[in-house]
């Protein structure tokens, strides 16, 4: 599960957009990952798109500004970025059953275990 970091620091990218992608490449270039911080983060950044777009609709056109290229860099991020938490979060799930069956394997030996030392003992 790697999403590449580059891809969120495109050609068109406004100042306000370049801090939230510094906070979520700080987030996703960490050994541990926050889930919950890289989602929280995902959500501002589609917010803060959506609002981008909204005005760039109501401004003049901005000189040295392509937004048919900022909208089409911004989609496949976005979908690139849902679809990393997305495998995050499966991942997480997975690893959480795993320690439940695991713990759960470790209660039943020790369980057994203890029936038979008693039953052994004299």
């Amino acid at each position: 599960m790697t999403f590449d970091i580059a891809l969120l620091n495109h050609e068109q990218v406004p100042p306000e957009l370049s801090l939230v992608n510094r906070a979520l490449q700080a987030n996703l270039e960490n050994d541990i990952q926050d889930i919950d911080e890289i989602s929280k983060l995902t959500q501002e950044r589609a917010i803060l798109v959506e609002n981008l777009l909204t005005s760039l609709q109501e401004q003049p056109k901005t000189p040295n500004f392509d937004v048919k290229a900022f909208i089409q860099a911004e989609l496949s991020i976005n979908q690139q970025l849902l679809k990393f938490v997305d495998d995050l979060k499966k991942g997480v799930q997975q690893e959480i059953l795993g320690l439940s069956k695991g713990k759960k394997a470790i209660g039943h030996y020790t369980g057994k275990h203890a029936k038979l030392h008693k039953t052994t003992s004299p």
